[in-house]
């Protein structure tokens, strides 16, 4: 029932809950007959089994919420997840580049195609899907800034495009100057290569295509960013 209502990113996340941790736990206990001591002992055990808070926590929101329809389509009289106490996830600094460490991953992804990537990322902040999401058309070199509308993803479908999960996420973003001329530079070669490649190119309006125009798989983006991590002697992060 939720298929319609979710990005399909997050609906297959909630499938891999379902299918993994709920179904093998609770798929033979009859609605009337779970307890609330029953999902609490799921929590304690997907814990004690070396699952993370953040992840049991996940999996007590999909369950709450199966729980709440049956509640509404009256299956159920009352919610037994609602009772429970999932754990909390710890809060953990990210790790992040220091700028002396920015500076020599920068030098080791200079002579990368994917520089000019690195770079936007560097000066914007955008997340790694957002920046292979970018088009032509969401950057305006000429005002210095960038428009967030959407996010590519793996999905079990193939590559897809997202729109952001808030408000917040669609935002406009000042380019440093430094960005923008490597943006301009960028766009200059793309047209050569596009050009020489004729009918070969498939134009999808990307700002960072993956060979031949086609949208640039995430996964591989991100084991091209731990090679140059490793290539300027910086610890994996």
């Amino acid at each position: 029932y939720m298929k319609p209502h979710l990005r399909q990113s997050t609906f297959e996340d909630y499938e891999i809950i379902c299918r993994v941790h709920l179904k093998p736990a609770l798929g033979k206990c009859r609605l009337r007959k779970l307890w609330t001591a029953d999902i609490q002992k799921l929590y304690r055990e997907k814990l004690e089994g070396g699952l993370s808070a953040r992840r049991v926590q996940l999996i007590h929101i999909v369950l709450r919420a199966a729980l709440a329809q049956a509640v509404k389509e009256g299956l159920l009289p009352a919610n037994p997840a609602a009772a429970t106490k999932p754990p909390k996830p710890e809060h953990k600094e990210a790790a992040y580049l220091s700028p002396e460490q920015l500076e020599k991953f920068l030098k080791a992804a200079s002579q990368s195609e994917l520089y000019p990537a690195y770079l936007t990322m560097v000066g914007t902040g955008l997340r790694c899907g957002e920046t292979l999401g970018l088009r032509w058309e969401d950057v305006d070199l000429e005002a210095g800034t960038l428009r967030v509308t959407r996010s590519l993803v793996c999905t079990k479908q193939g590559l897809r495009f997202e729109s952001p999960k808030t408000k917040k996420g669609a935002r406009l973003i000042p380019l440093p100057q430094e960005v923008v001329q490597a943006l301009k530079q960028h766009r200059v070669r793309q047209n050569e290569v596009r050009l020489a490649l004729g009918a070969v190119w498939q134009d999808h309006g990307l700002v960072f295509p993956g060979p031949f125009g086609k949208p640039r798989n995430p996964r591989a983006f991100r084991s091209h960013f731990k090679r140059l991590l490793k290539k300027a002697g910086l610890p994996d992060m």
